[in-house]
């Protein structure tokens, strides 16, 4: 938990809590009495009376508890979610030494974020959904870890690369975990077949048998962008929305799903107008199928604010950047996914001319990155933000020096005090007394 400050922990069922900090540090203290080798842990749940949330999160059941009305029991509901805010060691007179987690309870947006979360992932195969989850959450490595376990273990026919004469969905499933592992070579015959036996199978009053077709598309077409495949996934996007529009709703989150990714399609052909046109659709359409914090809205924004820098508009693509901060910072602290929104804020700050600030924010993302690598010093990215305030300090540099010699021209001509003045009122005088003479 020390190593994860920030983030955000799920309890799976009802949590028994106490507000009574001597009842607590009791329990805590007897924790380890049977194991010297564990470590006594007494949890501090902060609730700010500020925040939204939800009308069931807690409940004071000491009046029907089966504990002393002493402990004044406080049930939390099950799938609360708290954040780490911190972790220190006390040391507790009656129990020694004891580590002291501070976790607060999240407001009802998060809630909906994780709810959301869970609606989309929509497969039945279980190693599949936690590949999805950690996926959704950031965690690629062990996703690609897990699906590599399934496809080397569990799927010995898969491994050899030969489609399958099965059901579509199979062979789908099959495709997306070569896909997920980076055999994208090995994915497309899977998802070719998966398409052709699904278009086979043509149920038009079936809302499932869209929902798989619709599935296959964008997952073919994301193997096809992978392989440099542009335009073939474009018409496979386009498919998708098709399909979304019919038959799930044009404002359905199937259809921001396939939005996204014909703007990233575009956006990797050069049609930038294109590109734009397809974000803010998406744009529009997740403020009504989304939560307002949720991370897709943040990446939304990012790609928004992107597109704008290369049309060097880069008022509103700092819009769009902070936009995507200020949803990132509530959702809790992922150092990479930060670092590089603090870049683009930093970058385009810079592009501004606000140097001073955009350093500030250069910097803040170099540090991130550096947490991120275990050498920071050979990687790319840490390499180029390094790169990247170093030409802002000497933009800076600059910035003052040519300021300061304004400055200095400007005293030294003298600009803008009565001397002319004075002058011009000489030579009138002057002129009109040999006017007079």
């Amino acid at each position: 938990m020390h190593d994860n400050i920030g983030e955000i922990i799920a309890i799976n069922s009802f949590l028994s809590t106490s507000k009574e900090r001597d009842v607590a540090i009791f329990f805590a203290a007897s924790s380890n009495r049977f194991d010297e080798h564990l470590q006594p842990i007494l949890f501090d749940i902060i609730v700010d009376p500020n925040q939204t949330l939800h009308p069931k999160a807690f409940a004071d059941i000491s009046m029907i508890s089966s504990m002393n009305e002493a402990e004044v029991e406080i049930l939390f509901s099950m799938g609360s979610l708290f954040r780490i805010v911190d972790v220190i060691a006390l040391n507790v007179e009656s129990c020694g030494e004891l580590w002291s987690v501070q976790l607060q309870l999240c407001d009802d947006r998060l809630d909906q974020v994780w709810l959301s979360m869970k609606s989309k992932i929509q497969s039945d195969e279980s190693f599949c959904q936690i590949g999805q989850v950690l996926s959704y959450i950031g965690e690629k490595e062990r996703a690609r870890r897990l699906y590599l376990y399934v496809l080397g273990d569990l799927f010995p026919k898969a491994a050899s690369a030969k489609p399958i004469d099965n059901h579509p969905i199979e062979m789908w499933y099959v495709g997306s975990l070569f896909h997920a592992t980076g055999q994208n070579e090995k994915a497309l015959p899977f998802l070719d077949k998966a398409l052709e036996s699904q278009l086979k199978e043509s149920d038009e009053n079936s809302d499932q048998y869209y929902l798989q077709l619709y599935d296959i598309y964008i997952e073919r077409g994301d193997v096809l962008q992978k392989l440099d495949r542009t335009d073939s996934a474009l018409h496979d996007y386009e498919c998708a929305l098709s399909i979304a529009g019919k038959k799930l709703g044009d404002e359905d989150y199937n259809s921001l799903i396939a939005w996204v990714r014909i703007g990233k399609c575009y956006k990797k052909i050069k049609k930038y107008s294109e590109a734009l046109h397809a974000y803010n659709t998406c744009l529009g359409i997740a403020e009504k199928v989304l939560s307002a914090m949720h991370p897709e809205r943040a990446s939304l924004h990012s790609s928004i604010g992107g597109l704008h820098v290369d049309y060097e508009e880069y008022q509103q693509a700092l819009t769009h950047f902070e936009k995507c901060l200020e949803i990132k910072l509530s959702i809790g602290p992922s150092n990479r996914s930060l670092a590089e929104t603090y870049y683009n804020i930093g970058f385009t700050q810079c592009a501004l001319k606000d140097f001073t600030i955009g350093l500030e924010n250069l910097k803040r993302a170099f540090e991130m990155f550096q947490k991120c690598f275990d050498d920071p010093s050979k990687e790319p990215t840490v390499i180029r933000v390094q790169n990247a305030i170093i030409l802002a300090q000497e933009l800076l540099r600059l910035q003052i020096y040519k300021e300061q010699v304004l400055t200095e021209m400007l005293d030294y001509l003298d600009v803008g005090s009565d001397s002319d003045t004075d002058d011009e009122e000489k030579t009138v005088n002057s002129e009109t007394n040999v006017t007079v003479n």
